[in-house]
């Protein structure tokens, strides 16, 4: 009888400490934020985002550079909600221009040590159609290599006013 409690019990242990493992390993390797210095714009002037990904995890993170697409999406709505069209600069940045010819160049690894940071600075104006005066909401999103979910950040709002 003592054996079999003995047995349950370091069966329940290993089964517990099987679901901590699984849970330790879906939590993000990394969190994303937005900033904009300016929340308020001319239409036609330019804004800049500055994304900054901080590795919150306990390993490395690794991530490509130098290839087709961006290190971070953003994503841009007009104050109805609607998706806010890309330039023809937007598109060729995103990777997601129809006509773009197949990539051809270098793609490497860069590492992400944990605690560091990596900024980015998009220019909004330039790669999102601003020219209609409202406010538009944007935040930055990046899928996690490590636990395959989508990490999003804070959302910011910018107001571009009419000349």
């Amino acid at each position: 009888m003592h054996r079999t409690r003995v047995l349950m019990f370091t069966t329940a242990c290993f089964f517990l400490s099987s679901i901590n493992v699984v849970v330790a390993q879906t939590s993000p390797t990394f969190m994303l934020q937005v900033s904009v210095v300016h929340t308020e714009t001319q239409s036609g002037d330019d804004e800049e985002v500055t994304v900054t990904m901080k590795n919150i995890s306990d390993h490395d993170i690794r991530y490509g550079v130098g290839g087709p697409g961006p290190l971070f999406r953003l994503h841009v709505q007009d104050e109805h909600g609607n998706a806010v069209k890309e330039t023809v600069r937007g598109m060729k940045a995103h990777d997601t221009d129809p006509n773009r010819p197949r990539f051809a160049g270098s793609v490497f690894s860069a590492r992400l040590k944990s605690g560091e940071t990596l900024t980015d600075k998009i220019e909004l104006g330039k790669e999102y159609d601003l020219s209609v005066p409202g406010v538009y909401r944007v935040s930055a999103y990046r899928t996690d290599p490590w636990t395959h979910t989508v990490v999003t950040s804070n959302e910011i709002q910018i107001t571009v006013l009419p000349n």
